[in-house]
């Protein structure tokens, strides 16, 4: 059985361009290169029609996208259903519903140009009203919003729009907003006929599923499976796939057996125990990129660690190197966070330098602040890959220095809840999408989870984050991204732990997976396809 794995690697220097490479099964040494083309080509020949079975973790909580950004299994569900204006990677623009989108020079002004030929799936026009309409919701406070609502303001104010024609909208922002392109050119727009709808209710808002998307909605059972169905009025290259079926299932131990009986078609895989099932075999693909995440810890300024002495004696009570091992294995997982940059961010230097485990230091610290002997609530999403045994390791690790942590994991909805105040906690883990644009300074402001982040030095983090703003020339915006990361190491309030990787396993007779863009996983679902 000879090793198949498609693995896409990552160039890392600044202007970051991704390379993919392709590893098949090889063909006896007697056949000419013409022959093993031939063969190659008849192995990946694309078949029209079929299903694709994914699972998911969690159901959703809506169809609007506005209202479950943030969640990862949710927004791959509705990427299937609307698409974005277009998609900023490190390897450039990809339009979609946008036919073009232009910043101005001093970066304040970006005018989103609508593409003539859009629909939604009810078959209404798509105009710029809609764009008008989907940044004015959610702005509104009273609306149930994911992290979308950190797209459309530049520091702490609103974006305005200006209507310029049917297809034609400005986006201003009372501030230089240099980022505007990635997080305005992101969006989802929502169609403005349904929502202004009075005759709906709230309920029936949420639930419908009218989008822009290659993929319909066809049927929902709610706790059990969403499938959406090829969209055959859309204004792209239509979709491969007939059907695309997302599973409910949160167990791995349940989605692992119904990969291997061909009830899913893609697993995720995060162990180096399970991946050695599927590596060595050519029934299967495996991928292997940069998934542009990190996973961090955040402490609470509003409890007993919000002494200064308290937070940096759990930095350097904490060995991270061990913490990504332990939870990961080795880098085919994961490799541990020098910063709050990813590996795909246009800010990432590689010389960044994360906090290294002194314990002696520590336990001094940990005395002087009175935390030895104190039990602290430690909260993560148990639907997010890695997260539990991240808390039992740093849990582990902190009774090195004598304090006591209370690990509680929590679903999606209770861990959003939570991390906005619904309920008090010390320590936090979350993951934060850092994929070449950062488009808010989420890690960075003070405001940052509800105003959890224990930064006694806000002044500096916050004024050297905004100058990555004030200016759309790279070089300056990479100097104010480097003093923010400095002025918010020495805040010691956020820990940047693993910069992880995406690892799947596709049954062999599905393709496309590697043309995506690996900025956004599962940018574009017309991708996939099956093949004889």
């Amino acid at each position: 059985m000879k090793r198949r794995i498609v693995s896409v690697l990552l160039c890392l220097t600044m202007t970051m361009m991704l390379v993919a490479g392709c590893g098949g099964k090889k063909e006896d040494s007697s056949q000419s290169e013409e022959v093993q083309k031939t063969e190659e080509t008849k192995e990946s020949e694309p078949i029209s029609g079929g299903n694709l079975s994914i699972p998911i973790g969690s159901d959703l909580k809506s169809f609007n996208y506005g209202t479950i950004s943030g969640d990862d299994d949710a927004e791959m569900v509705l990427s299937t259903i609307y698409d974005e204006l277009c998609s900023v990677t490190s390897d450039g623009v990809r339009y979609y519903l946008a036919e073009s989108c232009e910043l101005s020079e001093d970066g304040t002004t970006m005018t989103v140009k609508l593409r003539d030929d859009l629909k939604w799936h009810d078959g209404e026009k798509i105009t710029a009203d809609d764009l008008i309409y989907t940044i004015e919701w959610l702005q509104n406070s009273d609306n149930q919003k994911g992290t979308d609502n950190m797209r459309v303001t530049s520091g702490g104010q609103p974006l305005t729009t200006e209507k310029v024609d049917d297809l034609t909208v400005k986006v201003i922002s009372p501030y230089p907003h240099a980022s505007m392109m990635y997080s305005i050119g992101e969006l989802h727009i929502m169609p403005k006929h349904i929502w202004e709808d009075d005759s709906l209710t709230d309920e029936e808002k949420y639930s419908s599923a009218i989008g822009s998307g290659p993929y319909k909605l066809k049927e929902y059972i709610p706790g059990e499976k969403i499938v959406v169905e090829k969209n055959e009025d859309y204004y792209r290259t239509e979709p491969s796939l007939d059907t695309i079926e997302f599973k409910i299932m949160p167990d791995f131990s349940a989605r692992e057996v119904a990969f291997q009986n061909g009830e899913i078609n893609m697993l995720r895989v995060t162990d180096a125990k399970s991946l050695e099932a599927y590596e060595n075999n050519e029934d299967y693909k495996v991928y292997n990129f940069p998934e542009g995440r990190i996973n961090f810890l955040i402490m609470s300024n509003k409890g007993i660690l919000q002494d200064k002495k308290a937070r940096q004696a759990i930095c350097l009570a904490l060995n991270i190197p061990e913490i990504v091992e332990g939870v990961y294995g080795d880098d085919t997982f994961a490799v541990p966070a020098n910063s709050m940059f990813s590996r795909l961010s246009y800010f990432y230097i590689d010389e960044y330098v994360n906090y290294e485990q002194n314990l002696e230091e520590a336990k001094k610290l940990a005395e002087e602040a009175g935390i030895v002997g104190k039990k602290l609530t430690y909260v993560f999403n148990n639907n997010r890959t890695g997260m539990e045994s991240t808390a039992l390791m740093i849990q582990q690790q902190l009774k090195e220095i004598g304090v006591e942590v209370e690990v509680q994991g929590l679903d999606s909805a209770g861990f959003f809840a939570a991390q906005t105040g619904a309920q008090p906690w010390d320590f936090l883990t979350s993951g934060y999408m850092s994929n070449g644009e950062e488009f808010h300074s989420m890690p960075f402001y003070t405001s940052a989870y509800g105003g959890y982040m224990g930064y006694d030095v806000s002044q500096d983090v916050d004024a050297a984050w905004g100058e990555t703003e004030m200016t759309t020339n790279m070089e300056a915006r990479k100097a104010g991204a480097e003093k923010a990361y400095k002025a918010a190491q020495d805040c010691y309030s956020l820990v940047s732990i693993s910069d992880t990787n995406y690892v799947v396993v596709m049954q062999n007779n599905y393709e496309g997976f590697e043309d995506y863009g690996m900025n956004t996983l599962f940018e574009d679902f017309t991708k996939f396809h099956l093949t004889k």
